[in-house]
């Protein structure tokens, strides 16, 4: 349910094509990706995922879902962080996100056990650097 809530919110945000390039930021092995493309299958989408543990990334691979590398300069329509944030996401993955969504894209995540202060820092911090950007 999470994950079609996620899904909606991203659609909902209205793209200027009907292709979508989205990433699931922290895939694991790739199930909340084939759920998103179950939830939008009417719509034409390039979806990535990236993940830091090897084992993952390989499972994820296997189930289509493909793999960008943190170093990349890829730009998405939006990121999906489906039960990532609340493993203390590092600054720089942070950043990452936030310089890797297109200036209109859309970030969306759910939250689990973490307060509304520890959230307000990660959207703060998030939103200064695509001040940095440009793109706000």
């Amino acid at each position: 349910a999470n994950i079609a809530r996620l899904a909606d919110f991203i659609v909902r945000m209205a793209f200027s094509s009907n292709r979508l390039n989205l990433l699931d930021f922290g895939c694991g092995t790739g199930l909340s990706a084939i759920a998103l493309r179950t939830r939008l299958d009417n719509k034409d989408i390039v979806l990535s995922g990236l993940d830091r543990s090897p084992r993952m990334q390989e499972i994820a691979v296997k189930r289509g879902v493909i793999q960008v590398s943190p170093q990349g300069q890829q730009r998405f329509d939006g990121i999906l962080a489906s039960y990532v944030l609340h493993a203390r996401t590092p600054q720089q993955d942070l950043d990452w996100i936030a310089k890797s969504l297109m200036p209109q894209g859309v970030f969306a995540a759910n939250w689990l056990h973490g307060s509304k202060e520890e959230l307000q820092a990660v959207l703060t911090s998030m939103r200064k650097t695509r001040i940095g950007t440009g793109f706000i």
